[in-house]
């Protein structure tokens, strides 16, 4: 097999069984991790490394995700966008962070270094860390996805920045909200009532989908974590 992300012939066909599968997968995985003791207030393992990141960042996005279809399903369609940009970048990072595995390079352990450091219990640390720019990560991750990588990397790069319109609340994703009939304008703020706009929410949401399912599949081949949820990644040429 080639180190490349995998792409699945067989999709899911309904938001509730992409995260099915990701919540088995989920699973899993967490059986070779293990489980974090309880240390100065919080939750704790005793050593992270980079199966511990990927395994957290899986576990994040798939929350993202269901609160995500939450909100899209109540009309909250900026919000659920709002979430979508975060599990993108948790699809990046897992991109990014096993690019190379087993192997690593430094920008991989800064990474690392500062994802294990940023604890509101210990500041300090967080303020010491050595980030990676997105641009690196970005760049991973177009890396893997198409034999064209200048042209995937501007792709990836423009869908990032347009999520990242909703997480900073820039102007024009703010107006998203404002609508209605018959001379009744207004900012709505306990979402939207159009089914257009669900719908097209409901959309952008599988699209999405997608991208974490190529992180559930890119960790399976790398990682092998599971022969068992792998089968039900991979596409039949694949198995």
């Amino acid at each position: 097999m080639s180190d490349s992300p995998i792409i699945p012939v067989r999709l899911p066909s309904t938001v509730e069984e992409y995260l099915k599968v990701f919540e088995d997968f989920i699973s899993e995985f967490e059986k070779g991790i293990g489980s974090p003791d309880w240390k100065d207030f919080t939750m704790e393992y005793d050593k992270v490394m980079l199966k511990h990141l990927v395994f957290l960042k899986l576990v994040k996005m798939t929350s993202f995700y269901n609160a995500a279809f939450l909100l899209a399903r109540n009309g909250f369609v900026t919000e659920c966008y709002n979430l979508l940009r975060s599990a993108i970048e948790c699809v990046l990072a897992i991109h990014f962070v096993i690019e190379k595995y087993p192997n690593t390079t430094d920008a991989v352990g800064r990474y690392l270094g500062h994802f294990r450091s940023t604890s509101l219990l210990e500041p300090e640390r967080a303020a010491k860390a050595d980030s990676v720019q997105i641009k690196t990560i970005l760049e991973a991750y177009a890396r893997g996805l198409a034999p064209n990588e200048q042209e995937a990397d501007k792709s990836i790069k423009k869908i990032y920045d347009v999520f990242s319109g909703y997480v900073h609340a820039n102007y024009p994703h703010i107006m998203e909200i404002y609508g209605g009939k018959n001379g009744n304008w207004k900012f709505h703020t306990q979402g939207v009532a159009g089914i257009e706009k669900r719908e097209e929410c409901q959309m952008m949401l599988k699209e999405i989908l997608q991208f974490g399912w190529m992180a559930f599949a890119f960790s399976s081949r790398k990682l092998s974590v599971s022969k068992v949820i792998e089968l039900t990644i991979l596409s039949p040429e694949e198995q």
